[in-house]
């Protein structure tokens, strides 16, 4: 991207923020909050949706027939917001309404070390390819048109004023938790990498990350360590569009 104003861009910049020694604490502390919301945002797909609806944003739509995002303040529910926390918040409350806490152990319980080798290996992983995982994504699954019946679809996009449910929540459901798992992995694979001084993190024309740890966990400045589906879920859920 142009002068790394893009999420790619910002992963990079700000990963370096954290290498740097040189960067004072406040520069640091944006930087983790930066780079923590970056990685969340370029694993949800319509973070990497068309630029002529805004990634989703100006598509309003229903989910389960809810209109409203905020009945107070009248903001409607759109197709980013959908991926953003409806999807979420509808298979928490299915999962006998989990806690954000109780669900991100649940998703981290289920990661594997095959996971963990597959979604932070060099070779086959850049910041740059999550992005285009993510526009495919959106592309063949977000932007999927479900409400077909009584109409021509020809493009199979979703429409504003579809009302979306079941058939479409079902099949985007594992895709969700699928890239929320990636998210966190790949989040805490690059702190790993920052803050355990194991190695350089080699962008370069791959934005390759070079990881030497194996595990599913980033420890912190102060010594503790996160649990990566919790930090990531909060980031991929609960920030706004945009």
């Amino acid at each position: 991207c142009s002068d790394q104003v893009c999420v790619v861009g910002g992963i990079l910049v700000n990963a370096k923020v954290l290498r740097d020694w040189h960067a004072d604490k406040e520069q640091k502390k944006q930087a983790l909050g930066l780079l923590a919301h970056f990685v969340g945002d370029i694993h949800q797909p319509l973070h990497a949706g068309y630029p002529e609806d805004l990634g989703g944003n100006s598509i309003k739509v229903r989910f389960f027939g809810r209109v409203y995002l905020d009945a107070r303040e009248q903001k409607k529910v759109n197709l980013r917001s959908v991926w953003d926390s409806l999807l979420i918040d509808r298979r928490m409350e299915n999962l006998d309404d989990l806690s954000w806490e109780d669900y991100a152990e649940r998703l981290n319980e289920e990661i594997t070390d095959t996971n963990w080798r597959s979604w932070t290996d060099p070779a086959t992983n850049s910041v740059a390819r999550w992005a285009d995982t993510s526009y495919q994504r959106a592309r063949v699954n977000a932007y999927r048109d479900t409400n077909t019946a009584g109409r021509p679809s020809p493009d199979n996009r979703v429409r504003s004023n579809d009302d979306l449910q079941g058939a479409y929540y079902d099949p985007a459901v594992p895709i969700v938790e699928r890239s929320l798992k990636k998210g966190g992995v790949r989040l805490a694979a690059i702190l790993n990498a920052i803050y355990s001084g194991a190695g350089p993190i080699p962008f370069g024309d791959s934005t390759a990350i070079d990881l030497t740890t194996d595990h599913a966990v980033a420890p912190t400045a102060g010594g503790g360590t996160i649990r990566i589906a919790t930090f990531n879920i909060q980031n991929f859920g609960k920030t706004k569009a945009g």
